[in-house]
């Protein structure tokens, strides 16, 4: 009876696809294979005491599946310059611009500076808290993260100070006071992680902590929704 049915089944399908006039080929309709699993259905008794043989415990792991790796979109060089050494700190994207916070501690002249450079190929390279073609650089090497809101870029530095740089012309304006270890944007503010978490406006001229909040790590913000560690 169960083979007349399925006889049936398969005849009325048949039939289903030629009255759609070609519009479903049957090519396209990949077939589906349900695992079969081979493990046994029950446990033995001594499965978890040492008298049972290790190698037939392992038989009753179910197959590991590989999943495939996230694609890499891309490899950009922070270190694109020929004078100084760059090494990454931390980084923001905003409208399709990537900007990184570098430090040089290779030569006599150890600096920070913050580099920009397009988020789709890299390229658009620029160093840009720097002055006089890239020969002074009025950040320190103790930079650390960064963020950015609007045309404002805020870097923290660890060596009691915050840095505010116009994403477009360079300019750095270097605020003294409290350091930070690391700086996240949201909702028009600034937020600076030194410990405790301090919300700032975009002049980060005044700093007020933020509830009982703290940060020793790192900090970031998105969709009204606060990270720390």
């Amino acid at each position: 009876m169960r083979k007349v049915l399925s006889t049936i089944l398969i005849l009325n399908f048949a039939l289903g696809l030629n009255s759609c006039a070609g519009r479903i080929k049957t090519s396209t309709l990949n077939q589906v294979t349900t695992p079969v699993s081979t493990a046994p259905s029950t446990v033995p008794d001594n499965f978890y005491d040492d008298s049972y043989n290790l190698d037939n415990r392992n038989s009753f792991n179910t197959p590991v599946v590989q999943a495939q790796p996230n694609t890499q979109m891309g490899v950009f060089k922070v270190d694109q310059d020929t004078l100084n050494d760059w090494q990454a700190k931390g980084i923001a994207v905003s409208g399709g611009t990537i900007y990184v916070s570098a430090s040089d501690t290779s030569g006599l002249m150890k600096k920070g500076t913050v580099i920009k450079m397009n988020s789709s190929d890299g390229k658009g390279w620029k160093n840009l808290a720097s002055s006089f073609l890239g020969l002074r650089h009025p950040m320190d090497s103790t930079v650390t993260g960064l963020a950015i809101s609007g045309g404002t870029i805020v870097a923290g530095d660890t060596n009691g100070k915050v840095y505010t740089i116009d994403a477009s012309k360079g300019s750095v304006k270097t605020i003294k006071g409290a350091g930070a270890i690391d700086v996240a944007s949201g909702g028009g503010n600034f937020y600076l992680a030194n410990g405790m978490v301090e919300r700032a406006d975009a002049s980060v001229s005044s700093r007020s902590p933020l509830g009982a909040l703290s940060a020793s790590s790192g900090i970031e913000q998105t969709h009204k929704v606060m990270y720390m560690l």
